[in-house]
């Protein structure tokens, strides 16, 4: 399966996000493989869930949404997010109105934000550095360079 990149926990079952392209979902109860798909033509990058939705990011440039059906992951939607532009990392975020906002980390030097569940695009915030990750905290949002920095970014 190659590296594992990312993991996500819900209830008993363990999602993984492998260097191969692949997410696994695992049974925490047995501590099995129970479903493998083929997710991505590149490395899985990062997985959140929203909802009762798996999204997964990949360095192919596309964000896929699926939904599960245990054991089995539906693909639900493709998006595109930019020709070339390989997606690194993502995060869920609610900004000043508390409406849902995909916040991801590319590897263009920025940070492309998504209205959920619609994925129009909310705009882009162009980095000097690159950005390896992004996380968030209420009203807030963070982005870790590779420089060694962290930027906090608040909702307005």
């Amino acid at each position: 399966g190659g590296a594992i990149l990312q993991l996500e926990v819900v209830g008993t079952l363990l999602f993984s996000a492998s260097m191969d392209g692949t997410v696994r979902v695992w049974d925490l109860n047995s501590a099995q493989c129970v479903h493998t798909c083929q997710a991505h033509q590149q490395p899985v990058m990062g997985l959140l869930v929203w909802e009762q939705h798996l999204l997964s990011c990949s360095l192919d440039g596309t964000i896929k949404v699926w939904t599960w059906n245990a054991p089995n992951l539906d693909l639900t939607y493709t998006h595109q997010v930019e020709h070339n532009v390989g997606v690194l990392g993502m995060c869920g975020s609610l900004n000043a109105k508390q409406q849902p906002v995909l916040v991801s980390a590319c590897n263009d030097n920025a940070i492309r934000f998504f209205e959920l569940p619609s994925f129009n695009s909310l705009g882009t915030l162009k980095q000097r550095k690159d950005v390896r990750c992004v996380d968030s905290g209420p009203g807030m949002f963070f982005a870790g360079h590779s420089d060694g920095t962290v930027r906090v970014w608040k909702w307005v």
